[in-house]
């Protein structure tokens, strides 16, 4: 007893880690379960879910938080509904491919969907539709569309 009062370095508990061989230190370290490569994940992502899912959302980046890994999804506005019903889905098939619970949560963040075409004044004025818009024959409506590119 009086000896590991006088011998301090008994008093403090080192990690095992400390313990181990550097050769199994890297082996640890490189270990798909200790590192949150994003890169592995956006390669495996079209092994992981759906064609249906990948045309939907994309992997953006993994953060560490305090309850374990937290995926970020990159999802059009119109399919954010979906998204979120297949979030437990998505996170189970993840931990599934990779044998370990590697996310536990998953934030979707939103994008605009650019599969829309969106009409610009560059759009609107080229020859093709201008013949168009003088064919129109309400002419509220196509004063409306002719001064469309005109500042006011």
């Amino acid at each position: 007893m009086n000896y590991f009062k006088n011998n301090k370095s008994f008093r403090i508990l080192k990690p095992i880690k400390s313990l181990l061989p550097e050769n199994i230190k890297k082996i640890i370290k490189n270990d798909k379960r200790f590192n949150n490569n994003l890169n592995t994940l956006k390669k495996d992502w079209r092994n992981i879910v759906e064609n249906e899912v990948i045309k939907i959302c994309e992997p953006v980046k993994i953060n560490k938080n305090h309850n374990g890994y937290c995926l970020h999804l990159q999802v059009e506005k119109s399919m954010i509904l979906e998204v979120d019903y297949l979030r437990d889905e998505l996170i189970n098939k993840i931990n599934s491919f990779y044998g370990f619970n590697y996310i536990q949560q998953i934030m979707i963040n939103t994008v605009e969907s650019n599969k829309r075409d969106i009409i610009t004044k560059s759009n609107l004025t080229n020859k093709n539709n201008l013949d168009k818009i003088k064919k129109i024959k309400n002419e509220k409506l196509r004063s409306i569309l002719e001064n469309f590119d005109k500042k006011k």
